[in-house]
């Protein structure tokens, strides 16, 4: 169920609730047919509840965007340094194949995930041939800051994948309680016909559209 059809329920929700308990006539009328208090109650509860679980959805969709888009960002400043790191480590040990292969593919993988990977293997084995590589620019400092960009990047992966199980724990959660909450609603619609019958105008205050009798 996309937002504005839940917003459009939880709306015609609390026109039920409130147009209901602002009104003693129309209370009367819909106690008489079965919503009393309790039942109104119950309908009231549950349209809070929907309300909470759509906006935890909401609140945890956009915090799995704000970490995307620092993924993103951070990714795509690693991106370059990592090109040129991998650059120096195949000129430094162009003499020493076995250990270069060790080190780094012949390819790097286009797929952020995939080069990132390949970052992180670089920088955990290149580390003890830092003092090697020092006179090419490649200080140890370099190596495992480049290292720690690396393991902050894989880190908000892993926040965000748990932000994104959270968003859909509550849209599961949501969807369960709208087909709850929207048989209630159809409920209270039909029941509201029934008990309006005499005075069907009355039905407009839950946003029941009244065809008018041509005279």
């Amino acid at each position: 169920m996309n937002l504005i059809s839940v917003q459009n329920l939880l709306q015609a929700c609390w026109l039920a609730v409130n147009n209901t308990a602002g009104d003693p006539d129309t209370a009367k009328r819909m106690a008489g047919v079965g919503f009393n208090d309790k039942r109104m109650r119950e309908l009231e509860n549950l349209t809070v509840m929907v309300e909470e679980l759509e906006q935890a959805k909401v609140t945890a969709f956009h915090a799995g965007l704000q970490v995307s888009e620092q993924i993103e960002k951070e990714a795509e400043t690693l991106r370059p340094i990592f090109r040129d790191h991998v650059a120096t480590v195949r000129y430094a040990f162009r003499d020493s194949p076995a250990l270069l292969k060790s080190f780094i593919s012949n390819r790097i993988a286009p797929n952020k995930w995939g080069w990132l990977a390949q970052a992180s293997h670089l920088y955990t084995f290149v580390l003890p041939y830092a003092g090697q590589l020092a006179s090419y620019g490649l200080s140890q400092e370099v190596l495992e800051q480049s290292k720690a960009s690396v393991e902050a990047i894989t880190k908000l992966r892993q926040e965000r994948m748990l932000k994104k199980g959270k968003a859909e724990d509550s849209t599961d959660s949501r969807n369960q309680m709208i087909k709850q909450l929207k048989s209630l609603l159809k409920d209270f619609h039909m029941s509201a016909r029934l008990a309006m019958k005499d005075n069907p105008q009355k039905l407009e205050a839950f946003g029941i559209m009244v065809k008018t009798q041509k005279v």
